[in-house]
């Protein structure tokens, strides 16, 4: 079975509702998918309701997470934390590579 990480890095809200579309849409059909914001993308979420509701109806089952380094160096790790475990990313990414998944950036 496929395994993909969804990377999140575009700050447009359309790309953002995408991934979190695509991600919906891979968990409803029993998928193996991960869900990471970095860069920009993490300001989008941090500031949008809209797609903060759609998060909150995913996140149980994707644990998405987000750059903390970004996060400080931007001041959106209060508006973060509670909603997406925030962490350093580099090696999360090479360790899901190593697990066998797929990369998939929006």
């Amino acid at each position: 079975m496929a395994k993909i990480l969804s990377i999140v890095m575009s700050g447009e809200k359309a790309k953002v509702k995408m991934a979190l579309n695509f991600t919906s849409g891979m968990l409803k059909q029993g998928k193996d998918v991960k869900l990471m914001f970095w860069g920009p993308s993490e300001g989008v979420i941090a500031e949008d309701a809209e797609l903060q509701e759609e998060l909150n109806k995913i996140s149980a089952a994707v644990h998405p997470l987000a750059c903390v380094n970004f996060a400080r160096n931007n001041n959106l790790e209060e508006k973060l934390k509670g909603k997406i475990d925030l962490q350093p990313i580099g090696s999360y990414i090479m360790q899901s590579v190593d697990e066998g998944y797929s990369l998939l950036s929006f």
